[in-house]
């Protein structure tokens, strides 16, 4: 073999470009950003093109894609149906480098890809969160039905590290994860201090709920799973998952009623109509997004006293009027 000063020009061009192909690869392995609350996390472009945050977050949420199910006939996800980028080419990525889509893959049909965001600045109600859309394209010319699982999935996927981490808050006011939750905040026994917090958006207004959440403190497992997602002939649905890192468990739970509104400055910055209107567990459909009903709370009287209910904090995308009704008894009658 020739010298390196007796390679011809031809030669060393193509030795630099390899190892210029290496490089990129390399970066793009794993892609390191910061939120503008300081949290720094790591996306897994070329592989799982999940989350890693210190010990707040192991490679979370993965991505798995099965034919459709129910209930106990679904079947725990095998490798071969959860979504893994590795050897497929680097993210694409938009020029401030803030939003990477991953490469696509193949799973029941269905092209894959993950579209992750970390905003480079935001205000204190919308300082500490990162998005992850995951694009479900059918290809074929006849419709797809499909289930879908995100989470935990698998011991390499887990949420905080710490064994005294539980759920403290939900949208419903209480600590009982359900399917209808829109959100829930994981903490240790540390309200303003620890580690990170973590709150996950799983779903908004007028969205499809998942059909089973589950959270697993011992094993710091959190999955949820939507079971029968249809998938039009050359159409793509999508899923919105959006997940905030904070120290504080009171500034989180701000975070989390601000991030809910799911507005073009901050949760949905940067996705375009077609991608809006494709998203499966929230309506934010450019032309009518659904209005999100915030009824206040959480209220605490004496018995026989009165109590002052309000719905004010409600929200509408396009700053229509809204209207109010209320149904305390659960009857149907407002």
């Amino acid at each position: 073999m020739p010298s390196a000063h007796h390679l011809s020009l031809t030669q060393r061009a193509l030795i630099l470009g390899i190892l210029l192909a290496s490089c990129i690869n390399l970066a793009h392995a794993d892609v390191t950003l910061t939120t503008p609350n300081g949290v720094e996390v790591i996306l897994h472009d070329t592989g799982s093109g999940a989350v890693s945050s210190g010990e707040a977050l192991t490679a979370w949420p993965r991505l798995c894609v099965q034919t459709a199910c129910q209930g106990v006939t679904c079947p725990a996800c095998t490798e071969s149906e959860v979504y893994d980028a590795s050897g497929s080419p680097p993210s694409q990525t938009t020029p401030d480098g803030r939003r990477l889509t991953t490469a696509p893959v193949l799973l029941q049909g269905i092209e894959v890809t993950r579209q992750l965001y970390v905003p480079l600045s935001g205000p204190v109600e919308a300082d500490g969160f990162l998005r992850i859309v995951d694009s479900l394209y059918n290809p074929t010319t006849q419709p797809i039905t499909i289930t879908v699982s995100l989470g935990s999935l698998g011991t390499s996927s887990s949420l905080i590290g710490n064994q005294e981490a539980q759920i403290w808050r939900t949208s419903s006011d209480d600590t009982e994860l359900s399917t209808s939750d829109r959100w829930l905040l994981i903490d240790d026994q540390n309200a303003e201090g620890g580690e990170n917090n973590i709150v996950v958006l799983l779903q908004g207004a007028g969205g499809t709920s998942p059909d089973q959440v589950n959270f697993d403190a011992t094993q710091r497992e959190l999955s949820w799973r939507f079971e029968q997602i249809f998938v039009p002939a050359r159409q793509t649905v999508n899923l919105i998952t959006v997940i905030q890192l904070e120290q504080y468990r009171e500034a989180a739970l701000e975070e989390a009623s601000s991030l809910l509104r799911y507005r073009p400055v901050d949760v949905t910055f940067g996705l375009d109509n077609l991608n809006r209107r494709a998203i499966y567990n929230v309506d934010i459909d450019p032309d009518n997004a659904n209005p999100l009903a915030d009824i206040g709370g959480p209220y605490r009287s004496g018995e026989g006293n009165e109590v002052q209910l309000s719905a004010a904090s409600s929200f509408d995308l396009e700053d229509q009027v809204l209207t109010y009704r209320w149904d305390l008894d659960n009857d149907q009658i407002f």
